[in-house]
């Protein structure tokens, strides 16, 4: 009988042969090096038989059976007609009452994140992406249906899209959390699952816009909440080496939604030398490329960041990297000076005057100047930044501050463009999205300094939206076909845009548990 430790052990030991080993493979089962999207092939099967007519699923292995056809899926619509699916006594072994039921079942959970039956990989998903950024101004999740193509090309298709609040108090704590303050630890240990328990809620909620059911949807791919990312160039020899974190708790989320989750995206990138950032470039390769134009898609959140398509170009072309600060000096001098999370239409810096030194001077900052790859956050340009700036500069004007910080995203987003995206060449088109991209006067800034950077062709600007592709969900929508990725088994980093030394499969799977009759439940509780 196959345990539920060597189950364990299979779901870590993805390669040929280890089943083979332990005796449990027969002709229509092979293991991959990567995950299979076991939850639409189960549904098909099951569409086809009775779930209590199992026999064809079970196979008989070292005095007990394995049902080596169940998966998550097949355990949830179990539960929700009230009956039980299993050998139901038919292995003609003598396995006590459930035994098989409940070993096999467990044995079949362990292994259902490595065994992939020998059929052409999926071609469609339904997946839930979500993610919050480094302004933490909401929980974005949107439903996609994502379909690959025999090249390889994957599309997406949004059904559904939600803005789930987070609360005041929340968000307070989260910002707590980015200064480092004493108990950190404690409170990181805390923020991990409410985020998990927000990440869950925003997803119930679209699935009851949406009218789906947890049944309907494959995987939900959870990007979480950046709290802390130490990129190479910030790595410092004995203190710190590069890494990052986000958190929001993907066994909370699978818990309460009762779908698997995809999460921790960011790690493996890091782990293969990469920056673990941007990530968004394998999506916008594949729904925003186009053989005869050379397309920019900048994001305007807290930090900006840019992915260059070139004119036919595929995904070893793509150039991407953070062109520096996008609202994230702007929202905390607003919040200093007026207690606005924002400048609303770029008002406030409207009527201030540019401080043409400070700009000068922050246009020196070493990461501006560096070539890609190159990420960053607020370790850079976060709070201890702006203190600096209101403390060294007490004379000068709020709204002079403000209008300053407002030029220094424009102006690094357009040095960065006609430096690093249009060396020698051209952009087509400029898409931009993110909050900054609705600020006027930032947009106008940054009209400005292109046609300055670049005389000869400037691009043409436009908001994400006009593509059929909302810009607020750009980026969730992008988690969800690194969901996708990883499900199929694509690696889905961009090495030319992490700076990783190899391509590598994104995401960590989280499956939920089985959750099984009363009377099983007993027994286990007992034992």
């Amino acid at each position: 009988m196959l345990g539920v430790g060597d189950a364990l052990n299979l779901a870590d030991g993805v390669h040929g042969g280890f089943l083979q080993h332990v005796g449990v493979v027969d002709d229509e089962l092979a293991v991959g090096g990567h995950l299979r999207n076991f939850l639409r092939e189960q549904r098909r099967r099951g569409e086809k038989q009775n779930e209590h007519q199992t026999e064809d699923m079970m196979e008989t292995s070292h005095g007990g059976c394995v049902p080596f056809g169940w998966c998550a899926n097949n355990v949830r619509q179990a539960r929700r007609k009230k009956g039980w699916a299993g050998c139901g006594g038919k292995c003609n072994q003598e396995c006590p009452p459930h035994s098989c039921n409940y070993r096999g079942n467990l044995a079949a959970w362990g292994v259902g994140v490595a065994i992939m039956l020998i059929h052409p990989p999926p071609t469609s998903a339904t997946i839930i992406g979500m993610m919050s950024g480094t302004s933490v101004d909401s929980i974005d999740a949107v439903l996609c249906e994502l379909t690959v193509d025999p090249s390889g090309r994957i599309s997406a298709s949004l059904t559904g899209f939600y803005e789930h609040p987070i609360s005041d108090h929340l968000r307070e704590r989260i910002f707590r959390l980015f200064s480092d303050p004493a108990g950190a630890l404690a409170l990181t240990c805390s923020l991990n699952f409410e985020i998990g328990a927000a990440f869950a809620e925003a997803a119930r909620v679209l699935l009851d816009c949406t009218g789906r059911r947890p049944d309907d949807i494959d995987a939900v791919a959870s990007h979480g909440q950046t709290v802390w990312h130490i990129p190479p160039h910030a790595a410092r020899a004995g203190e710190a080496v590069a890494s990052t974190l986000q958190i929001g708790e993907a066994s909370v989320i699978a818990e309460a939604l009762q779908i698997p989750v995809i999460s921790d995206f960011r790690t493996a990138d890091m782990a293969a030398g990469g920056n673990g950032a941007p990530l968004v470039p394998f999506a916008d390769w594949h729904l925003f490329s186009r053989p005869d134009r050379t397309v920019v898609l900048q994001n305007i959140g807290g930090i900006a960041n840019c992915t260059v398509l070139p004119a036919g170009g595929g995904l070893t072309d793509v150039v991407a990297f953070d062109t520096g600060p996008g609202n994230m000096i702007i929202d905390a001098l607003m919040k200093r000076f007026a207690g606005e999370p924002f400048d609303r239409d770029g008002v406030r810096a409207a009527r201030g005057g540019v401080i043409e030194p400070l700009l000068a001077q922050w246009m020196a900052h070493p990461y501006i100047t560096m070539a890609p790859p190159k990420t960053t956050g607020r370790e850079l340009f976060g709070e201890q930044f702006t203190r600096e700036v209101v403390d060294s500069n007490p004379a000068a004007a709020p709204d002079d501050l403000i209008a300053t910080a407002t030029a220094f995203t424009a102006r690094s987003i357009a040095q960065a463009i006609a430096l690093h995206a249009a060396p020698g060449g051209r952009v087509d088109d400029l898409y931009l999205a993110g909050g900054g991209a609705l600020n006027p006067t930032l947009t106008a800034m940054l009209k400005a300094d292109l046609e300055r950077a670049l005389p000869m062709a400037p691009p043409r600007v436009a908001l994400l939206d006009t593509t059929g592709h909302g810009a607020k969900a750009r980026e969730c929508t992008a988690f969800a076909l690194l969901g996708f990725a990883r499900l199929i088994g694509v690696p889905a980093n961009v090495p030319s845009a992490t700076g990783a030394h190899h391509p590598a499969l994104l995401g960590k799977f989280t499956t939920p548990p089985p959750v099984f009759p009363a009377d099983i439940a007993d027994e286990t509780t007992a034992t």
